[in-house]
């Protein structure tokens, strides 16, 4: 009988611990923040946690940097997650208040700009982060290239021709 009572305890103590441990394991850890190019539209979109996600046309983008030794500054909306994944609003000295789709655990990030808002983005490593970065950079020069290609093409007449008679 001694042992017994101690094989129902230390089962049920094992039980209270993964019960908590799978708890803590939902509610606190985050899925990875994504990245995805569109060719069709030439956005870029950035999916985090909690729902989150941001959308750039890339001929619309005001900044494109990589920054090392980002400073994240503080959560106004949002928070860090297991693993330190940081998602939400957060505000800093440098970009204001901007969206999160990063891991703190690094120091470098992404962070893109358009007229309406502003995203930070990275990877694990800063190599993958620069990797990602140049394809970015030289995937906004494309689009910018095709647009401006296009540009000729979308415009009335009229315009290209100022004696061509306007019909509106």
């Amino acid at each position: 009988m001694f042992q017994g009572e101690y094989k129902k305890r230390n089962a049920i103590f094992l039980f209270i611990v993964l019960a908590g441990f799978m708890i803590y394991y939902y509610f606190y850890s985050l899925p990875p923040a994504t990245m995805q190019f569109s060719v069709e539209d030439y956005t870029v979109t950035f999916t985090g946690a909690k729902n989150t996600s941001s959308v750039f046309r890339l001929t619309d983008i005001t900044e494109l940097s990589f920054v090392e030794d980002m400073d994240y500054g503080e959560c106004t909306e949002g928070g860090t997650g297991f693993g330190n994944k940081i998602y939400g609003l957060w505000k800093n000295d440098r970009l204001g208040v901007y969206q999160a789709y990063a891991n703190a655990g690094s120091s470098s990030c992404i962070v893109i700009k358009d007229t309406e808002k502003t995203a930070v983005f990275n990877y694990e490593t800063s190599d993958t982060t620069r990797s990602i970065y140049e394809e970015l950079e030289k995937y906004r020069k494309e689009a910018e290239t095709v647009l401006n290609m296009a540009v000729p093409y979308l415009l009335p007449a009229y315009r290209l021709n100022p004696s061509f008679p306007c019909l509106f």
